[in-house]
């Protein structure tokens, strides 16, 4: 918190929004299981959403619908993955278990001694900023707008 690039920056200075942010946020930690549930919904809706649009107006943004796998090293780190995976599979998401053995079908450049992972087959990459440009191009000469924020750091 210390320095700019920090992932997490605070500044100190205290304001009401900021500590109303903070207090709001900490009420909501005994929630953490229906707000990661629910979000893990609210997040397939809106891909699917997005998908659908892009698909409807034309926007080619170089989908990949490859899926994702993710990796851990040690058992403890994937332990902990799979308390996590057991409230991403309550909110609709499917990600299965990956054994040692099967990492390297799953992604052929996988190398090395690793535990285990999981693989999220409805994973996709995307170039953004194309997505963000035909999006703008579409929506001009429209009562539509398009409002895109910068933060400086």
């Amino acid at each position: 918190m210390l320095s700019r690039d920090a992932p997490l920056l605070l500044n100190p200075l205290p304001t009401l929004h900021k500590y109303s942010w903070m207090g709001e946020f900490l009420r909501q930690i005994p929630h953490y299981r229906a707000n990661t549930v629910e979000t893990v919904r609210l997040a397939i809706a809106a891909c699917e959403h997005l998908f659908a649009l892009a698909e409807t107006e034309g926007i080619d943004f170089d989908l990949k619908r490859r899926g994702i796998l993710h990796i851990y090293k040690t058992r403890k780190e994937f332990e902990a993955a799979s308390k996590v995976n057991t409230l991403l599979c309550e909110g609709d998401l499917e990600r299965t278990p990956v054994t040692p053995s099967e990492l390297h079908t799953v992604e052929s450049t996988v190398h090395g001694d690793f535990y285990g992972g999981f693989f999220t087959p409805s994973d996709s990459t995307g170039d953004l900023p194309s997505s963000r440009a035909a999006l703008r191009g579409r929506a001009s000469g429209t009562t539509s707008s398009f409002i895109t924020t910068r933060r400086s750091h």
